[in-house]
């Protein structure tokens, strides 16, 4: 999904030690699928929470929003406790640092380790996920 050469827009030497740890992740996550499902968890969608964050190749986010609420779930314009599913679009994303992008990613990464959820799903797991129904 992310060619090996990608580095995010904000890569010089004046981000902060956290920033650039979040940015690895991202290209981690963006290269690699979920960095912390392998495989890839059985994605549930009846009265699930998924949030979205970033651009999608497959269409735009409110697509991605509309298609989970067919399916019975809850889509969240952010992360909270409720929060199953945080899916990261990999289109766009070399302004990850900039925005709510990387917030997005930095609160499911904290919320995942506290409590387990939520799963981080690439585009590909999502795309995947939808397309096993």
């Amino acid at each position: 999904v992310v060619p090996d050469d990608w580095v995010p827009k904000r890569s010089g030497s004046g981000l902060s030690d956290k920033t650039k740890r979040m940015r690895d992740m991202v290209v981690e996550i963006l290269r690699e699928g979920s960095p912390f499902d392998d495989p890839v968890p059985n994605v549930e969608f009846s009265g699930k929470h998924f949030a979205f964050t970033g651009k999608f190749s497959s269409g735009s986010r409110k697509d991605c929003q509309d298609s989970v609420k067919e399916l019975g779930s809850i889509a969240q314009a952010g992360i909270n406790s409720a929060t199953d599913y945080l899916v990261i679009g990999a289109e766009g994303s070399s302004n990850w640092a900039e925005g709510s992008h990387g917030r997005k990613i930095e609160k499911a990464l904290v919320q995942r380790m506290e409590r387990g959820k939520p799963s981080i799903l690439s585009e590909a797991d999502w795309i995947n996920a939808i397309q096993s129904i």
